[in-house]
């Protein structure tokens, strides 16, 4: 329980140096927003293990399974939402700065 709350709040600090880094000028954003996206990956793999540990052991012995492959489904369906919307979003907005700084907040917010 402690690394997985560990693991959201490093989370919590890299979207926020992300969002923060949008309202810098030109390509200065690009090192923040490497930086937090470096720190996302980082912390996401302590929050799947984690979650995943999480749920196993608060889950009825009767219905883990289920349970289990409900957030696997879950998990699953927001990776694909979020890969979609992305791509659609940076397909057609002309700014790369733009198309990259909103594809980012998709699968952010799905990595969520």
């Amino acid at each position: 329980m402690k690394t997985f709350i560990r693991a959201l709040l490093l989370r919590v600090a890299s979207i926020t140096i992300f969002i923060s880094a949008l309202f810098i000028n030109g390509y200065a954003f690009i090192l923040p927003a490497v930086i937090s996206l470096a720190l996302i990956g980082y912390s996401w793999a302590y929050i799947s293990v984690s979650a995943t540990s999480l749920i196993s052991k608060m889950a009825k012995e009767n219905n883990r399974g289920s349970v289990m492959g409900g957030y696997n489904l879950i998990a699953s369906l927001g990776s694909m939402v979020g890969s979609l919307a992305g791509g659609i979003l940076s397909a057609n907005l002309s700014s790369c700065l733009i198309s990259f700084s909103l594809s980012w907040q998709f699968l952010e917010a799905q990595l969520l």
